[in-house]
């Protein structure tokens, strides 16, 4: 290989093509259903690459196997339909998480990182979304390799008698046909969770041995837990155990269980669902059962649900002396110069209390009212102007083709500022005759069926909107 090549590869390993950061509707993807892009599939005939791939939001949705992008390095060439695998450096994220940024790796020539991309991910509940650009950037180009989910590939035990709170068997039963494989139990509301306290009496749960797992032993952020399961036997809560391995999938567990058949009829024992161990309260929200659910207590900071919506702390507006900015769980203040502390509300001694009159000079610019506050000012009009664009010019509605709309125009309580339109001139002498107004052609049509839309609401009697001789009329 050319120093050539090798300097170019060296300069695209690092490459990454430029990411929006809006925040997108998990509604808002594409599907990407080839299964041969798993990781279990071997490849075969032609190689395939994702350069086609455009930086839009994209599900992965190719089978059981093909459900999240891979999230371990494949040290091989013969996988994913392609010559350079991509994998995932990083876990995934929780919903509220929001959009995160991670570095895929595509491995070659040995190297699990030989060159990387930068990608986002969501992770929208049900199923995750990845922002993927091209691979077209890269020398070798790559691809996107898949692998199963294992929180939607398990089998369910629905058998409610390994409940411990199901009454006492004399005939036991034992788990030693369970392989090693993913399972979740489903056997009612008292039996979906591994009991978490020992259960010391034999023939419960059907067995002879029963099985348990201390509590507070799943914590949110754990891809995959590694966790051992007592057995009770004889007076001695642990006399037996085994390994096992544990999943919070977000509104249930799932357990890669062993067979128990090197033990003497032993089963896992159930009990009802903890939803506080699935730890739904995000942001340090305090959780507490309540019934067949749970309720959050939030912080200060954060609100909804599970304490997933941050609060505008500067809607009420904490900065003394200075300008709020709201950041995720807290808010910061920008202080004028001569206060301090964290609201700007502590005063030094070269503060002032002098503030720039800006209405001093020349009004303000104002074409009527200027108001001064502290560290600005704005301007208003008298009650039969109105504000232009600009802020400043007032402007009369009720001149013949001047009528104007605010294309900020929001709500309806926005609507009292526009009283006055209300008393412009009439195009019908004949008071009983509907009250005609015009507005310039060229004003927004957005704005304008904002403005009547909102009025019709308030039961005002806006009717009809006419074209004539290239200005809308209505009344």
């Amino acid at each position: 290989m050319s120093c050539h090549i090798i300097l170019l590869i060296l300069l695209l390993s690092s490459i990454s093509p430029p990411l929006v950061e809006t925040v997108e509707s998990c509604q808002n993807y594409q599907l990407l259903n080839d299964e041969s892009r798993s990781n279990v599939v071997s490849t075969q005939g032609i190689l395939k690459s994702d350069d086609r791939l455009d930086n839009r939001w994209y599900r992965f949705n190719g089978g059981n196997n093909s459900q999240i992008i891979q999230t371990t390095c494949i040290k091989a060439y013969s996988k994913c339909g392609t010559l350079s695998p991509g994998w995932m450096n990083g876990r995934h994220p929780t919903v509220s998480d929001g959009i995160v940024t991670r570095t895929v790796c595509f491995y070659f020539f040995g190297a699990c990182c030989y060159y990387k991309i930068t990608i986002q991910v969501q992770n929208c509940g049900s199923y995750h979304l990845y922002r993927l650009p091209s691979t077209s950037y890269l020398p070798l180009r790559g691809r996107y390799c898949t692998q199963r989910d294992i929180c939607r590939s398990y089998q369910s035990l629905d058998d409610a008698s390994r409940s411990s709170s199901a009454p006492i068997q004399t005939t036991f039963q034992s788990d030693e046909r369970l392989d090693n494989k993913w399972y979740r139990f489903n056997g009612g509301n008292h039996s979906q969770m591994i009991a978490r306290t020992c259960i010391n009496s034999s023939g419960k749960c059907g067995a002879l041995l029963t099985g348990w797992m201390p509590p507070n032993h799943f914590a949110a952020d754990d891809q995959i837990a590694d966790k051992t399961v007592c057995f009770y036997f004889n007076g001695n809560c642990c006399h037996d155990k085994v390994s096992i391995q544990v999943k919070n999938c977000g509104t249930y567990f799932i357990y890669r269980l062993p067979s128990t058949l090197p033990l003497f009829q032993a089963r896992y024992c159930t009990s009802a669902l903890d939803y506080c161990e699935l730890n739904p309260c995000y942001n340090n929200g305090a959780c507490s059962n309540e019934g067949n659910g749970y309720k959050c207590k939030c912080t200060a900071y954060f609100t909804g649900k599970n304490c997933e919506k941050d609060v505008d702390e500067c809607l009420s507006n904490p900065c003394q002396y200075g300008t709020c900015t709201n950041v995720y769980g807290n808010y910061k203040c920008a202080c004028i110069p001569g206060t301090t502390g964290r609201n700007c509300q502590i005063e030094s001694s070269i503060f002032i209390h002098v503030d720039i009159n800006e209405c001093s000079n020349n009004n303000g610019g104002c074409n009527h009212i200027c108001h001064n506050t502290v560290t600005s000012y704005y301007c208003s009009c008298n009650d039969y102007g109105e504000l232009d664009v600009d802020n400043h010019t007032c402007i009369d509605p009720c001149l013949i083709q001047k009528a104007h709309f605010n294309n900020t125009l929001k709500a309806s309580s926005s609507l009292a500022n526009y009283s006055h339109i209300f008393q412009c001139q009439s195009f019908a002498n004949d008071s009983n005759q509907p009250t005609w107004y015009i507005s310039n052609y060229q004003d927004d049509c957005i704005s304008l069926f904002k403005w009547i839309n909102v009025t019709q609401q308030l039961g005002k009697l806006i009717k009809r909107l006419y074209y004539a001789n290239r200005r809308r009329l209505y009344r």
